[in-house]
């Protein structure tokens, strides 16, 4: 009996384990396919909870349907397998079935009915899967209580692990075989436990260990990455990846650029058309005189611009990603470096370089992405603005990089660029818009 509920427990902490580290690999896939900002990310933990509910409540009401499959719920949580897959498979393939371009925006209603879509396949079997647990648990006479502390533990340990996998530069396919692996192991212990060893369940977490070894995930991660790439770009323009603990990049070079994607978008392009002399040449007409520039967000372009004027005697550049400035510097190709003693690639937080340096900079270009999400907004904010105003010389200037039109400014892009002045004009007086 003890060995029951010893090899019982396990199966519960591992339903705990794979439901939130299943939903941590595919909400980093969500906000790449999908959209990044606040909203879409309500969409999706909307979605997921929104079908657990519903799917938890109609067991409920016909809970005698579901009593005689609880006593195979040993064998039954493996699919959480195949469902991880497919929902994977769609979430990465949504924009081509919603007829949505990579380039363009998400309208509202369509990501909302394709959230509900594709979060489907994972929520509602985790809406099934715990009243289910919870009758194969009877026999044993174990308290719901009990059941719901160990699933919470596996869930904990599942979201804990994922993340500290991501940190230290796993792939979402390296980490999903180890879930597998963990599964494999629950599955044959419950075949021990019960007394039926089959082959099948040796072989299971055999199969998965050898993968492992002959690095089949790499493989796997690879056909992810060109099929990714080629949503935007020719395939054969494809080089490779590195990965931060906030996104993967998938870099390759084009006729005579060097292209770096992040969440289905360029986010550099070396060297660039024309962008990079623009905004230095916006920015010098205000301070001719400059000597020392801060560059935040993607800039390589404009600090090779700026670096052509002799006067220049240091620039300074730093990401949003603190990983990402060395990682890229592992992958670039030497024709497209910076060369130059006076450029400085900063690998450290934004507001900590600024709170380091008082009274430095003769202009400070923030050239990041729009502020439509909580990341982003921080490098938008009332404290940000007066962390960098600290940080100017005398006479020195900031300048913020913000979407609109060629033509025609929409509601919301009006609304964002009120919104930026009004914020911009607390802590500086005088602007200019250009």
């Amino acid at each position: 009996m003890k060995n029951h509920k010893i090899y019982k427990y396990l199966i519960i902490f591992v339903v705990g384990f794979l439901a939130i580290a299943f939903q941590t690999l595919l909400f980093r896939e969500f906000i790449g396919s999908f959209e990044s900002n606040d909203i879409a990310i309500s969409f999706f933990y909307g979605s997921w909870i929104l079908w657990v509910s519903v799917s938890s409540l109609i067991v409920f009401k016909i809970s005698r349907y579901f009593a005689k499959f609880a006593v195979y719920f040993d064998k039954i949580f493996i699919l959480y397998l195949p469902l991880f897959i497919l929902q994977y498979s769609i979430i990465n393939y949504a924009r081509a079935f919603a007829g949505i371009l990579p380039f363009e925006v998400f309208p509202l209603w369509k990501m909302l009915l394709w959230a509900l879509l594709v979060n489907a396949p994972l929520s509602v079997f985790t809406g099934i899967i715990f009243p289910m647990m919870c009758k194969w648990l009877e026999d044993e006479k174990l308290p719901v209580s009990r059941t719901y502390t160990v699933d919470t533990l596996g869930s904990f340990a599942g979201g804990l692990s994922v993340t500290l996998m991501f940190y230290n530069g796993f792939d979402s396919v390296f980490v999903f075989f180890v879930c597998v692996l963990l599964a494999s192991i629950a599955f044959s212990f419950a075949k021990i436990a019960n007394k039926r060893v089959f082959l099948l369940s040796v072989l299971f977490p055999l199969l998965i260990i050898s993968a492992l070894i002959l690095r089949c995930d790499v493989y796997l991660a690879n056909l992810v990455r060109v099929y990714k790439w080629s949503k935007i770009l020719p395939r054969e323009t494809y080089q490779g990846a590195f990965l931060t603990s906030q996104a993967e990049y998938l870099y390759g070079t084009r006729g005579n650029q060097f292209l770096v994607l992040r969440e289905g978008f360029v986010c550099e392009a070396i060297p660039d058309t024309g962008y990079g002399g623009k905004v230095a040449s916006i920015n010098l007409c205000q301070n001719p005189s400059a000597e020392k520039v801060l560059v935040i967000g993607d800039g390589m372009n404009i600090c090779k611009s700026i670096l052509k004027l002799p006067q220049i005697k240091n620039v300074l550049w730093i990401s949003y990603d603190e990983s990402y400035i060395r990682k890229l510097d592992t992958v670039l190709p030497d024709e497209y470096r910076i060369n130059d003693s006076r450029f400085i690639s900063v690998k450290y937080d934004v507001f900590r370089t600024l709170s380091y340096n008082p009274d430095n900079f003769d202009i400070i270009i923030v050239n990041m992405p729009t502020a439509d999400n909580s990341f982003f907004n921080r490098y938008f904010s009332l404290e940000f603005f007066q962390l960098a105003k600290k940080s100017l010389r005398s006479g020195g200037i900031i300048s913020i990089k913000m979407d609109s039109g060629e033509n025609v400014i929409s509601d919301e892009h009006s609304l964002k660029g009120a919104s930026l002045m009004q914020t911009v004009s607390r802590v500086f007086h005088d602007m200019i818009l250009v």
